[in-house]
């Protein structure tokens, strides 16, 4: 059941999982004596806030109008507020996530120009030869992030030594 239900989504709505799934298995399940009764009164002890969605979750899975179910639960999730910072839901993991995929490395590039030439050409350089590029000198360097283009730049000297100041950032 819990593969059914996110409980972490019914815990930001105020619900205890453990007792909404035996309420659904008892609303799903009338015929069978000894497992209604027991799974019946757990629902209806607590506030109705945590027994209506109940009847309504399992209606729309063995029927097709699942926007009925998304039109009630929506109201309820604002009804009970927590008490203390203790009763309050998790942080959500993405922040987490986020976090840990700040500290991915990234190779940047910054591209003065792109030349196509034949193999035997290559094969025939030697020191000293200068290559010919098309692009002019006051012209922006693309910096590209593994691969993808960011943004255009131009070369500086800080320190005696080279980098780029970006010009524009490409979206």
């Amino acid at each position: 059941m819990s593969d059914v239900f996110d409980d972490d989504l019914m815990k930001e709505l105020g619900l205890d999982p453990s007792e909404f799934q035996e309420g659904v298995v008892a609303k799903t399940q009338p015929k069978s004596g000894a497992g209604t009764q027991p799974g019946m009164p757990k629902p209806q002890v607590p506030p109705t806030g945590v027994a209506k969605p109940a009847p309504a979750m399992p209606r729309p899975q063995a029927s097709a109008p699942q926007p009925k179910q998304t039109a009630t639960v929506p109201p309820r999730a604002p009804a009970p507020l927590p008490k203390s910072i203790k009763d309050a839901p998790p942080v959500p993991p993405q922040s987490q996530a986020k976090k840990i995929s700040n500290e991915i490395p990234v190779q940047m590039a910054a591209v003065l120009a792109k030349k196509t030439m034949r193999l035997s050409e290559i094969l025939t350089l030697n020191v000293g030869e200068v290559l010919e590029f098309k692009k002019q000198p006051n012209e922006p360097l693309d910096l590209v992030a593994n691969g993808k283009l960011v943004a255009k730049a131009e070369l500086v000297v800080v320190d005696g030594k080279l980098g780029v100041r970006i010009v524009k950032l490409v979206r």
